[in-house]
């Protein structure tokens, strides 16, 4: 239950600061803004309202293509995290199971 309370915070976090930055910074905002899928969405629908900095800056394709390498950076670190994770899970399974069968 704690892992789960402590994704949730760490994703909330992640995910108000790439909405507050998408908004504020002009080039890697949109970038940073699909680092939460919410954001990220809301970036897509309506980008005057979300990535605007950007689009008055580079345009509406170049913002678009920004939010797109954005996209690939964070299914690659969420891919990286999970990985890591499951990685872990798997290395210390048979210790776990062990304890809690009380064998040694």
């Amino acid at each position: 239950m704690g892992t789960v309370l402590v994704v949730g915070a760490i994703s909330g976090v992640v995910g108000l600061c790439g909405w507050q930055a998408s908004a504020g910074l002009a080039g890697v905002g949109p970038v940073l803004g699909a680092l939460s899928p919410a954001s990220f969405i809301a970036s897509f629908i309506q980008p005057y309202e979300h990535i605007g900095g950007s689009l008055t800056s580079l345009g509406v394709a170049q913002s678009r293509v920004a939010l797109a390498i954005g996209a690939v950076v964070a299914a690659g670190v969420y891919a990286a995290v999970c990985y890591g994770i499951h990685s872990n899970m798997v290395r210390t399974f048979d210790m776990t199971v062990r304890k809690l069968a009380g064998n040694k």
